[in-house]
Formats: C-alpha cells, sequence, structure tokens
C-alpha cells in the first residue's frame, strides 16, 4: 500500500512505532509530513520525509505530494487545526483520508466555536474515516454529529516489551537514575505530560495529605513527557515547594529515552498513577498492568469501559486529592493485589495491546477494504 501520514513530529514515543513499522516493510511505501522536529533516524532509511514549514517551496512540495493518488492519507492527532484543514481541502480525494484522533480534548474544545474549532470542525466532516484509539472517544466524537464513520483500532505497547532486553544497553541517564531509587520507600511512577488533562495537583497535595497523616515512606516520580505546558510546570514545581513535599514527589526532567531503558524504569518501580481528567487510553495506563504493578487510576468513562470489557478489576477513584492520598496510603501499608489478578492483567495487555500486532491488522483492514 502507498501512505501519505502526517504529525506533527517526526520523532517520540508515539509516533516511533509507526515509523519503525514502515521503515522495516517492504510491502508498503510510506511519505511522512511533519511540522516540527524530526529525532528518527534510521541506519538504513526506507522512508521519504518531508518537512512541511510556512515558505513557498514547502507548501509547493505538500502540494504536489497531496495531489497524488495514495491508498490512505493517515493524518495523527489534529492539534493543528489549521495544517488539519489544509489537508482535508487539498488532497486528492480518491485518497482514503484517515483522521486519526489523538486526544479527546480537542473535540472538545472545538465544540466551543471560534476559527479553531470551525476548521477543525469542517476536516473532521471532510475525513473518511476517523480513527481512535479506544471506545470511550467514540461517544464524545457521535455527540457532535460530525462525522459518524468510526472506527476502534488499539494501538498498545512497543514491540520491545514483549522481548528480551539481555543485549540492550542502557543509557547513563537511565542507570544513574536508577541506582539512586530509594529501597526504603514505596515508589509510584506518573510518566506524563504536564497539561489540564492529568492532575499532577491533585498528586501534590495527596502526598500533602500524607504526610500530615504520618505516612513518609514513599516517593511519587513525575516524569515529564514530551509536550509541557510551561505555565503549570512552574506552577507545580511551586507547588512542590511551597507544601513542602520535595522529598516525596519529584519532577523529573530528563532527555529522550528508548523504550528499554522505559521498561527498565518501569520494572523498579512499585506503582503506577493514571490520574486523568480525560484521555483515550495511554500507554501509561496499559504499563502497570503489563509490568503486574499496582495501580492508582482515577474513574473516568475509558477506564470504565476497560474494566467492562476486560476482567482486569482496576479499582477507579474519583479525581479528588482525598481519594488519591487513601488509595496511595494503601499501597504504601503493603496492600497487595491478588497474583493472579496481575498475572491475568498482563496477559490481557499482551492478547489486546501489542503495537506492531495491531498495526498490522489495521493495514490488512484496509487491504480488504479499499
Amino acid at each position: 500500500m502507498k501512505i501519505l501520514m502526517f504529525h506533527g513530529r517526526a520523532g517520540g514515543h508515539n509516533i516511533i512505532p509507526f515509523l519503525e513499522f514502515f521503515n522495516s516493510s517492504n510491502e508498503h511505501k510510506l511519505t511522512f509530513f511533519y511540522s516540527n522536529d524530526r529525532t528518527f533516524f534510521p541506519e538504513k532509511e526506507n522512508i521519504s520525509f518531508h518537512k512541511l514549514s510556512f515558505s513557498l517551496s514547502s507548501f509547493l512540495n505538500f502540494l504536489k505530494l497531496t495531489r497524488k493518488p495514495y491508498d490512505l492519507i493517515w493524518y495523527h492527532g489534529g492539534h493543528s487545526a489549521f495544517i488539519f484543514y489544509l489537508f482535508t481541502k487539498l488532497r486528492n480525494r480518491k485518497s482514503k483520508f484517515i483522521f486519526n484522533v489523538w486526544n479527546e480534548w480537542l473535540i472538545h474544545k472545538a465544540k466551543k466555536g471560534g476559527i479553531k474549532g470551525w476548521l477543525f470542525k469542517s476536516a473532521i466532516k471532510n475525513s473518511d474515516v476517523i480513527h481512535c484509539n479506544w471506545h470511550g472517544t467514540v461517544e464524545v466524537l457521535k455527540s457532535t454529529g460530525w462525522n459518524n464513520n468510526i472506527k476502534v483500532f488499539y494501538w498498545g505497547l512497543h514491540r520491545q516489551y514483549f522481548e528480551s532486553a539481555e543485549n540492550h544497553e542502557l543509557q547513563e541517564e537511565t542507570r544513574n537514575f536508577v541506582s539512586v531509587l530509594p529501597s526504603d520507600k514505596i515508589k509510584f511512577f506518573f510518566p506524563k505530560s504536564i497539561s489540564s488533562n492529568s492532575r499532577h495537583d491533585l498528586i501534590v497535595d495527596a502526598a500533602k495529605i500524607l504526610q500530615d497523616s504520618g505516612i513518609h515512606n514513599f516517593i511519587v516520580y513525575f516524569w515529564i513527557g514530551n509536550t509541557n505546558d510551561p505555565e503549570l510546570m512552574d506552577r507545580y514545581e511551586n507547588d512542590i515547594i511551597n507544601k513542602g513535599v520535595q522529598e516525596n514527589v519529584k519532577l523529573t526532567k530528563h532527555s529522550f529515552l528508548p523504550f528499554h531503558d522505559l521498561i527498565y524504569i518501569w520494572k523498579h518501580m512499585d506503582s503506577g498513577l493514571q490520574i486523568a481528567a480525560n484521555e483515550q487510553l495511554s500507554t501509561t495506563l496499559l504499563e502497570p498492568l503489563f509490568f503486574q504493578k499496582e495501580i492508582v487510576a482515577t474513574d473516568i468513562l475509558p477506564y470504565r469501559i476497560f474494566n467492562e470489557k476486560f476482567p482486569v478489576n482496576i479499582p477507579l477513584i474519583k479525581i479528588d486529592a482525598n481519594e488519591i492520598a487513601d488509595a496511595m496510603g494503601k499501597i504504601i501499608k503493603g496492600e497487595k493485589t491478588d497474583e493472579d489478578l496481575l498475572q491475568l492483567r498482563q496477559q490481557v495487555v499482551a492478547e489486546n495491546f501489542d503495537m506492531q500486532k495491531n498495526l498490522s491488522k489495521i493495514l490488512d483492514y484496509y487491504k480488504k477494504n479499499p
């Protein structure tokens, strides 16, 4: 299949599995547009990369390539409503256009109107198919009435999660981070971008509540993502200091690490935190399940659906600092999930959320349904 794909970045943990998949494929030919940065530089390059910028030569190249007939034009994210709109208006109409929703909040924002909302809404209406990575986002989209041709295709964990890591050489940054992890504290991991969708502030408040109740043998690691709100970052750093929880909450800034290094870090944690106000179904929920770790997750529709579809029995809590503190406190005091349930959760993730296998399933679908 001939595929044109767009994402703002030609790098980052969310898009790299796509790039690796197509770069190693002899069956599919990928042309990839990006507008920000590119960090994917394989030894053998089998993808045609093009940067989209606001210059005449770049725009003419964009116009030339998007007018070609492809089996699929696969647009990721939609974070730039203007670029999204351009793709839907200027692309070859013989190419099937897929909009792959990454963030539910974009839809909520577009519903409020304004020029960006109008552009986003128009682009969705002009998409042939809407891809969702999870079922909760389908309900949000259907409520708009903008486009009802919606497909749910699961994503999942990178292939290295399912491979042996024996021959992998860790980055020095990873070795240094793990070497100083305290053995006498329960370690909570929250690898998430700083945004209003993830409630880092409530975790800071929960840490203060635990401290005030005399519980100190825990540490939370905010492992920040690729895209972070600078104002919120400053606010959370100040909150950590002002509330005196520096010993229990660490906002960790880091470079981009390979998947094997993240796997190594997860194996040295005790529990995952997934304190979200809204989202689809990110790897930060799947990872603690896969590594048989304890998990504290908020009671939002996507996670309720996850509990309904799979026998994982994740205890969901209100988006409230006291509830978070209570759930964390139980783990700190030694409450454990039954081993059989932990193993079942790992099995559910392995069988349903293998990104490499799921990408093959998506392409097989479009080969059978051109």
